[in-house]
């Protein structure tokens, strides 16, 4: 049975117009989303969003509730406006190249990105805590197994010895929707650096052929 995990505080740097501070506070695991950078400033970064956590909406009951009050109850489940600003600081990551670092101007107007962020108590502020550009294809052996995630040891040859691939909603599988223990896997999907957040699996002798079928002779 899983645990349950204690929240965290984390202090984020807010966009123009907004209060002087917030407290962000999120379960340990942070959402993740997809998306175009569409802005870029000193402490905001604007994505057109394509994909987005689908969460459980919470119901809306008693009083008649605002606009606002509804799309801060929307955001505190993860989910995203079709175009979402998120607060950026010193402490943002940036993963790009296989390299994870804090250098923000390694980000670019137009960039097809993942972010991973989380969502302030009231559900007003989005703060990015990383974001990455990288999207590979990596293989290896699955060591665990857990209901939104996998720890699998990459085959020789890739960098790192082992990762923590998330598993979300939009990950396709391939025939057998499964990776169990054991079984090789070709995982395609964000690289976060020490996670992946995986947009396709597919199980090796299951679900594809490791040799090329010949060709058909004319």
């Amino acid at each position: 049975m899983r645990s349950l995990m204690p929240s965290v505080l984390v202090l984020c740097v807010l966009p123009l117009g907004a209060s002087a501070q917030a407290i962000i506070e999120a379960p340990v695991r942070a959402f993740t989303g997809t998306g175009t950078v569409t802005e870029l400033t000193s402490n905001k970064v604007q994505i057109r969003v394509r994909t987005a956590p689908a969460m459980r909406v919470p119901r809306l009951t008693g009083q008649v509730h605002t606009p606002d009050e509804i799309q801060a109850v929307l955001r505190k489940s993860g989910l995203l406006p079709p175009v979402a600003d998120f607060a950026i600081d010193d402490n943002t990551e940036m993963a790009r190249g296989g390299r994870l670092s804090r250098n923000l101007s390694l980000l670019a107007v137009g960039d097809e990105v993942a972010i991973r962020y989380q969502v302030s108590f009231d559900g007003k502020v989005l703060a990015a805590l990383r974001l990455t550009t990288d999207y590979i294809t990596v293989r290896g052996i699955v060591q665990g197994t857990d209901a939104d995630k996998i720890d699998m040891e990459l085959s020789a040859g890739a960098s790192g010895e082992g990762r923590t691939v998330h598993l979300s909603p939009h990950t396709v599988y391939g025939f057998t929707k499964t990776a169990a223990v054991g079984e090789e896997v070709n995982v395609v999907g964000w690289d976060f650096g020490d996670e992946i957040e995986a947009m396709r699996i597919t199980v090796y002798n299951t679900d594809f052929q490791l040799q090329p079928p010949a060709p058909i002779a004319p």
